[in-house]
């Protein structure tokens, strides 16, 4: 709704479904590596963590995330980790070098990564994070937007909770109204609270559910995604290929993608 209120006029927007396809072997091979690992030291339940880059924002130019918040949002899973041993957790930075980055949270980690049930993703930009939510019971995510990090892995069939740094909440309610309304929080402790009664209940389905807008998410959920946006291209292509004018050649793709897709995805 948003893009159609931008001043750039939009009159059109096709829906694709998740861009990638998520069948590399060579990555499920390391993904599976490190789920036997957590498995083979004890973990019963894993969650995902994803973070975003962090900053004390003395400058006025760039504001990210408030690295206190960072700290006490890893600090708080660390905690848990060591007081439960069944737990496990796989952090997918924004960047490698970003976690390590804290000065107030570097001497935690080493501690933590000595457990053997903490993976800290090294190649965190090129992987998808739904590699990971298939080998995550939850994923948890927080950023200075809406982490759209964490949609792509509920997008995938994982259960999935964002901590709402930037009170998102209040500026895009649409994305919340589930019955119970427990996809957001805006307080970590809450939040573990709850992922702690999950993990002892499983019966509790509310938590991290999306099921109620998850067509808004992704009405495809099938992996295709890739083959879609490859198709409308190749229409772009082969109208440029017949010399037709570039509104025309737009106007048909559409129409027969629309055709494609089925017109309620348009």
């Amino acid at each position: 709704k948003k893009i159609f209120k931008t001043i750039n006029k939009v009159d059109h927007v096709l829906l694709s479904g998740y861009p990638q396809n998520l069948t590399s072997n060579e990555t499920i091979s390391e993904v599976s590596k490190i789920q036997k690992k957590l498995i083979n030291n004890g973990v019963k339940f894993t969650i995902l963590l994803l973070d975003n880059k962090w900053d004390n924002n003395n400058g006025y130019i760039n504001q990210y995330i408030d690295e206190n918040y960072y700290y006490n949002f890893f600090k708080n899973f660390f905690d848990w980790l060591i007081d439960d041993k069944d737990l496990g957790i796989i952090i997918k930075p924004k960047k490698y070098d970003t976690i390590f980055s804290s000065k107030k949270l570097s001497p935690i980690i080493k501690k933590i990564l000595d457990t053997g049930r903490c993976h800290i993703v090294r190649d965190a930009y090129n992987i998808a994070p739904p590699y990971y939510s298939k080998i995550s019971d939850f994923t948890v995510g927080f950023g200075i937007f809406l982490t759209s990090a964490v949609l792509e892995c509920v997008a995938n069939n994982n259960k999935g909770i964002i901590l709402d740094y930037p009170n998102i909440k209040n500026l895009e309610p649409d994305y919340f109204k589930t019955k119970k309304n427990e996809n957001c929080f805006s307080e970590i402790e809450e939040a573990i609270k709850k992922l702690k009664l999950y993990k002892e209940n499983k019966n509790n389905s509310e938590l991290g559910n999306w099921s109620e807008i998850i067509d808004e998410i992704d009405p495809f959920r099938d992996g295709n995604g890739f083959q879609r946006i490859g198709y409308f291209i190749k229409l772009i292509s082969d109208g440029y290929d017949k010399n037709i004018d570039l509104t025309s050649n737009i106007n048909m793709a559409i129409s027969k993608y629309s055709d494609y897709i089925n017109k309620k995805y348009l």
